[in-house]
């Protein structure tokens, strides 16, 4: 049973012989409303800072339903963009495998290249070397050939010119000559 201190003061009682003091108990009976007022009052502060409470608790838990709800969303994102990331990640990785292979097979390709232009200038070279080298020689056996036939009357009495002004140019004739000689036969 509720009371509210205006019921408290209402109250009356009956009276018997012997009874209670009638001041003693109006006293009481204030002093009893004063305190339940006081009480009453404390109580509805209570309830309202109670109620304020609950309802700041009830804001505090619908945001933190949020933040959770949020935050799962953030780990989602967070997942998808790593495993995005490392997708990418390979994707390059592959990618500068593929140009780095790329990249080895024209260096081996070029190297290949220039293995054949060297082994060509050798074989040149050499083929130079084995002209020249019979060039010289030919130029050398007509000037021994020229040193034994010192006169030119000797060289028209063996045979060799009719015209003895010519036996000059004829060593230089004769070293041509044997020269492209020799290099028709090697071609063949």
């Amino acid at each position: 049973m509720e009371l509210k201190p205006e019921e408290i003061l209402n109250i009356e009682f009956g009276h018997g012989f012997r009874g209670y003091n009638e001041a003693e108990v109006n006293e009481f009976l204030e002093e009893i409303t004063s305190k339940l007022d006081v009480l009453l009052k404390e109580l509805d502060r209570l309830s309202r800072e109670n109620d304020d409470f609950k309802r700041r608790m009830a804001e505090q838990n619908q945001y933190l339903e949020r933040l959770e709800t949020s935050m799962d969303g953030w780990k989602k994102q967070i997942e998808m963009e790593k495993e995005l990331v490392q997708r990418e990640s390979q994707m390059v990785l592959k990618e500068a495998q593929l140009k780095g292979n790329r990249i080895v097979e024209e260096a081996l390709k070029k190297k290949k290249e220039i293995e054949g232009s060297y082994a060509e200038l050798r074989e040149k070279y050499h083929l130079f070397q084995i002209r020249f080298r019979s060039f010289l020689q030919t130029f050398m056996d007509s000037i021994e050939w020229k040193e034994q036939d010192a006169t030119p009357s000797k060289a028209l009495s063996e045979g060799n010119r009719s015209n003895p002004d010519e036996a000059g140019d004829d060593a230089t004739l004769f070293s041509f000559k044997d020269f492209k000689d020799d290099t028709q036969r090697k071609r063949s």
